[in-house]
C-alpha cells in the first residue's frame, strides 16, 4: 500500500477526515445567553462621527473558516452599506473619496470552542473597526463586537442597525 492509500483508508475507518457541523444549530441567535453586542470609543470623541457622510466599507463572515467543508464565506459590504445609506440620511458608501470618511471594517464567523464537541465551533460571533480618517490619518476610532449568534445576514443586520443608531445619536451631539 502507498502512503495515500493508506491516509485514504485510515479517514474512510474513522468515517471521514472533514469535520462536519450542524451549521443550522450554529446559526441560531442565542439572545440572551450570550454577551450583547456593545460600542466601545477607543479615540477621539464620538463628535468625531457627526458630520461623516462617506463610508468605506469592507464587511465579510468566513463562515466556517478553517473546516475543509462547508465553507461560506459571505462578502456582507452592500448588504451594511445599503442600510446604512437608507437609515442615515445624505451618507454614500465608495471607498475612492480621498477627503474624510468612516471606515467601516466588520468580521464574522464561527466563535472557536474548547468544550464543544467535533468540529469544536460555536455560535458566530462578530467584530468591526469603525474609524473617522481624514486623508490617511485615524481621527476617532470605535470597536463594535457581537456574540449572540445567528445566520451572517442577522448578525450583519444587526451592526448596520447599531452603527445607524450610532452615528444618529452623534449627530444630535452639541460638539465645539
Amino acid at each position: 500500500m502507498t502512503h495515500k492509500s493508506v491516509l485514504l483508508l485510515g479517514c474512510l475507518l474513522l468515517a471521514g477526515c472533514t469535520p462536519r457541523a450542524n451549521l443550522r444549530l450554529l446559526d441560531i441567535d442565542n439572545g440572551e445567553e450570550r454577551q450583547a453586542a456593545h460600542w466601545r470609543l477607543e479615540h477621539g470623541a464620538a463628535c468625531d462621527f457627526k458630520a461623516q457622510t462617506v463610508l468605506c466599507i469592507s464587511a465579510v463572515d468566513d463562515g466556517t473558516a478553517g473546516l475543509a467543508r462547508p465553507h461560506r464565506r459571505v462578502d456582507l459590504t452592500a448588504t451594511i452599506g445599503n442600510i446604512l445609506t437608507r437609515d442615515v440620511p445624505g451618507t454614500t458608501s465608495t471607498c475612492d473619496a480621498p477627503t474624510k470618511r468612516i471606515q467601516i471594517e466588520y468580521n464574522a464567523s464561527y466563535g472557536q470552542c474548547t468544550h464543544c464537541g467535533d468540529p469544536g465551533l460555536s455560535g458566530r460571533i462578530a467584530f468591526a473597526f469603525v474609524r473617522v480618517e481624514d486623508r490617511g490619518r485615524v481621527v476617532a476610532d470605535a470597536t463594535w463586537s457581537d456574540m449572540r449568534g445567528g445566520t451572517a445576514e442577522q448578525v450583519a443586520y444587526r451592526f448596520a442597525n447599531d452603527f445607524t443608531m450610532y452615528l444618529q445619536a452623534a449627530r444630535t451631539l452639541t460638539c465645539e
